[in-house]
């Protein structure tokens, strides 16, 4: 259905590195925008009425280097600031 839809507009069903954009697709960059804005896992299963959160972090959510350089930097900027001297870590 969703192939119709896409073929109707003029857009390609096939991506340049060959993915089909089809439901899965959708579903995909769902579940990954969900887990970009940090939502916690067990939402986002609920959010994709997914029975089984492996499903939901496995199969649908597709974070890269660039999703995990962000958290870095966001983990290093929450120490920016705080006492981390031996007498603060106690």
């Amino acid at each position: 259905m969703i192939r119709l839809d896409l073929e109707a507009a003029g857009i390609n069903v096939v991506n340049a590195s060959g993915q089909p954009a089809d439901f899965h697709a959708l579903r995909s960059i769902y579940a990954t925008q969900l887990a970009r804005l940090g939502l916690n896992l067990q939402t986002a299963q609920a959010l994709m009425r997914h029975s089984d959160p492996r499903l939901t972090a496995r199969t649908y959510t597709k974070l890269g280097i660039v999703d995990l350089g962000r958290a870095v930097s966001r983990l290093a900027a929450s120490f920016s600031g705080s006492d981390l001297t031996a007498e603060g870590r106690g």
